[in-house]
């Protein structure tokens, strides 16, 4: 019996040494696969890289020159209109402001008038 119990432990020892031998193979199996894949990929990329990097610098200057570059124009037409609509605010304000001091200055002759005139009248009274 102690030499079938002996037997049989010598028997699953090597029955898992023999599986761990095989996970061990299939993981280096794996890992060989896995760099040569990254290999190829790294070869392809740089194969690649600088058609990808033409083709996106070229879709780069299309785009700038259809729809950037005439909107340039859209924009730079309604600066020019916005700065036209200020210098017209600006000169109505300037009108505004040179009328209200006309006013100010009109009223204030009158009221100098006035005061001049009932000086006057003040002194053709006293005497």
């Amino acid at each position: 019996m102690f030499f079938f119990c002996f037997f049989s432990e010598q028997v699953n020892k090597t029955s898992k040494d023999d599986d761990e031998e095989e996970e061990e193979e299939k993981s280096e199996r794996s890992i060989s696969l896995i760099r040569s894949v990254l290999y190829v990929l790294e070869r392809m990329i740089q194969k690649y890289l600088p058609f990808v990097n033409f083709l996106i610098a070229t879709t780069a200057l299309g785009f700038q020159i259809t729809v950037l570059y005439p909107w340039h124009y859209e924009l730079q037409q309604e600066f020019n209109d916005l700065q036209k609509q200020q210098e017209e605010k600006l000169r109505q304000y300037h009108e505004l402001k040179m009328q209200t001091i006309k006013n100010i200055e009109s009223n204030l002759l009158k009221l100098r008038r006035e005061k001049t005139n009932e000086k006057a009248n003040a002194q053709r009274i006293t005497h």
